[in-house]
């Protein structure tokens, strides 16, 4: 087997040994990728709602006199949040957060939902000095997290195949330039050389040393050879005259 194939066929398996692992890697991080987005969506838009309590007022959401709470969905169902008063035991304190994954009712069909709920302290009751405590809940569909999973792990395979295949194209042009020298090597000097004399001695262009170094060394050999072949040649000849 040429070398040359033998480089391609070890760029073609370390590539396609490339690809397997991204099938086997990608999907575990891409999916933790979207989880990571979708807090960090979450978080944004639970900034967004306190700072436009602290702007307007919480009676902007709710009525507080009738301990209303306030619930609001995108037309698709796929986000909601909801702001619900606690009771007047409710622990008092900074705010706390915590974010799971539970099933949540939308209309008549239960959606599972990835949940940011905080318990945070957002306006006083009439006759009370302390804050209220609130359960400020932003749920964001499962639904839409897988769909953000899918759409990066398809984007990623994709682009993991094409720059695997890019690769395999581009190594094996590189490897059948820099084996250049070589076939022409092989093909000048060594193939259809029956005796010494037909050997070429002219250098092959290359810049690569190691390319040269075994050019300058076949020559050197060659020329060796020769010299042997003149003084046997020779020696016959006087052999041959003084037996005649």
């Amino acid at each position: 087997m040429r070398l040359e194939t033998k480089l391609g066929l070890f760029n073609g398996l370390s590539k396609l040994l490339l690809v397997v692992l991204g099938v086997l890697l990608i999907p575990p991080v891409v999916q933790r990728v979207a989880v990571v987005h979708t807090d960090e969506r979450l978080r944004e838009k639970k900034s967004e709602v306190l700072s436009l309590i602290a702007r307007d007022g919480l009676a902007t959401f709710l009525r507080e006199e009738h301990d209303e709470a306030y619930a609001d969905y995108n037309i698709l169902k796929q986000e909601y949040i909801t702001i619900t008063p606690l009771g007047p035991g409710s622990a008092a304190g900074p705010a706390t957060e915590r974010i799971f994954e539970e099933p949540r009712q939308v209309g008549k069909e239960v959606e599972d939902f990835r949940i940011l709920s905080c318990e945070v302290p957002l306006g006083a009751t009439k006759g009370d000095t302390i804050a209220r405590r609130y359960r400020l809940e932003i749920g964001s569909s499962l639904g839409t997290v897988e769909l953000l999973t899918n759409t990066l792990r398809s984007l990623a395979l994709w682009v993991l195949v094409a720059g695997a295949a890019l690769t395999v194209f581009t190594d094996a042009a590189f490897a059948h330039y820099l084996l250049r020298p070589l076939r022409e090597l092989i093909s000048r000097k060594l193939r259809g050389i029956r005796q010494p004399g037909e050997f070429s001695f002219e250098r092959l262009h290359t810049d690569t040393t190691d390319f040269r170094r075994l050019d300058d060394s076949l020559s050197a050999l060659m020329r060796q050879l020769q010299a042997s072949f003149e003084k046997e040649r020779e020696f016959m000849s006087n052999v041959s005259h003084e037996l005649l």
